[in-house]
């Protein structure tokens, strides 16, 4: 089996496949760390083996206590190939049926996941769905009826077995899980999410990034980076307030294509612009799973882009468009900030916290002051306010029981985060959670810049990830 090929079986949501798949994964750790080490081979080598070793023990055990919650449930397609017709889709329980579990624990076929934009009141409609409930009854749903056809489309594409939150949440009246939720999209073999944009703008996206895209991150690593910051630093000289995100988009794509694409950058920045990104609880389904695709949600075809593609695209943005409002006058970078889009460094945040796990640097939970200032400067909003706490759970990876009841999640969510913070954290007692208009504003109460610098890793966090300055930020927060 090709290295490739295990790598893949190994990242697929059965327990057997990560147990087949810990040797190769342990020794990839062992010798990355004795790369950056070679001094102390051995005593790295083995530190990283076993961390890595443990990992795998802890994840094979969170796949079959999530299989066994009753609360977790999944809708099945079987399609019948000899005869053509239609897929038969029903909610099912895999804690209760041993034939589930072994799909999803021997032979290892996992689950996808959707990712998507329930929609305002307004926007929803009544939809006696094709998707049957345990008793065999189609099953009524309030949904925006622009995503019906492509997540019917989807469900046809792929038998085998779906996890939707529209359906699968639906448990007999109870409170929702919010308890399996981070572990539910860490778990599956992908997430697909519904982007609403023009038809035509995933497939051209799509078709822009279908080169190699080894060639294309690899110019985003030569010297282009400081030409772009310039020339957004003369473009935001110019127009003052006036800053456009497809503005930046434009400018990026002209200097590391070394030409104009104008249909390109409309498609990409229609994408940015999506608001599915303008959600709380999209933040956390983009990040926790293994495999993330975007698909428009009306488009004629089911092509799909690579999310941490995007991702990286919108960091250079994003990184590119803070160095350059440093050299501006205070009151015109602020404005150059809040004017960029949706898309903070939260996932880089995340990323920097589970680097340093395997490292003596930084041990434990030193990442959690950047993690929170990286949460502070997105205005993503939701439509309870106890959400703002839950929709993010899984990207702290801290679980508390659900409740309608701003304050007692508020306060429940703070004894949780002093166990993370350095000792003699102030923590934002008196913040009212049900006043909150926006993440931002709720996890700016924390001060998190105050929490980094006092961090004795500041030093290092600033050097190995870009800390916006604070004046940038001010206006931001209010």
């Amino acid at each position: 089996m090709s290295k490739a090929s295990f790598s893949q079986y190994n990242y697929s949501s059965s327990v057997a496949g990560v147990v087949l798949g810990q040797t190769f994964e342990i020794c990839k750790a062992g010798l990355k760390s004795v790369a950056r080490h070679p001094k102390k081979t051995i005593t790295r080598f083995g530190d990283a083996c076993l961390e890595t070793f443990e990992n795998y023990v802890n994840l094979g055990q969170e796949l079959k206590t999530l299989h066994r919650n009753p609360k977790f449930h999944l809708i099945r397609v079987i399609k019948d190939q000899r005869s053509g017709a239609p897929p038969r889709m029903q909610l099912v329980c895999p804690a209760k049926d041993e034939g589930i579990l072994y799909d999803l624990e021997v032979k290892g076929m996992g689950y996808y996941c959707i990712s998507h934009r329930w929609g305002e009141p307004e926007e929803l409609i009544s939809w006696t769905s094709n998707i049957l409930d345990f008793d065999g009854r189609p099953m009524q749903v309030k949904i925006r009826g622009t995503k019906i056809g492509k997540l019917l489309s989807l469900l046809n594409e792929h038998d085998g077995y779906w996890w939707i939150d529209l359906f699968c949440n639906r448990s007999n009246n109870s409170d929702p899980p919010i308890e399996i939720m981070s572990d539910i999209y860490r778990h599956c073999n992908q997430c697909i999410a519904l982007i609403e944009c023009p038809d035509w703008a995933m497939d051209t996206v799509a078709t822009r990034l279908s080169e190699p895209w080894s060639k294309f991150e690899s110019l985003l690593m030569l010297g282009k980076r400081n030409k772009l910051e310039k020339r957004y630093a003369d473009y935001a000289s110019r127009v003052g307030t006036g800053v456009r995100l497809g503005d930046l988009v434009r400018i990026f794509i002209e200097i590391f294509q070394s030409r104009p694409d104008d249909i390109f950058a409309e498609a990409l920045t229609a994408i940015l612009e999506s608001p599915w990104y303008s959600r709380v609880w999209t933040l956390q389904e983009a990040m926790l799973p293994r495999s993330m695709k975007l698909v428009g949600e009306t488009s004629k075809t089911n092509r799909r882009v690579e999310y941490q593609h995007i991702a990286l695209i919108a960091e250079t943005i994003y990184n590119a468009s803070v160095e350059a409002a440093k050299s501006m006058a205070n009151g015109a970078r602020s404005t150059f900030y809040i004017n960029n889009f949706n898309i903070p460094a939260i996932d880089r945040a995340r990323q920097f916290g589970k680097r340093f796990k395997l490292s003596n640097v930084c041990r434990g939970d030193a990442h959690y002051p950047y993690l929170l200032l990286a949460l502070s400067l997105t205005k993503r909003k939701c439509g309870k306010k106890q959400d703002y706490v839950f929709g993010v759970l899984g990207i702290l990876d801290i679980r508390i029981p659900y409740s309608n009841d701003p304050k007692v999640v508020w306060k429940t969510f703070l004894r949780e985060m002093e166990k993370r913070l350095p000792k003699q954290s102030e923590l934002p007692w008196e913040f009212d959670l049900a006043r909150a208009t926006n993440l931002a504003q709720v996890f700016a109460s924390f001060q998190p810049r105050k929490l980094l610098e006092r961090s004795k890793h500041y030093k290092y966090l600033k050097h190995v990830y870009s800390v916006p300055e604070d004046t940038m930020h001010e206006q931001y927060w209010n």
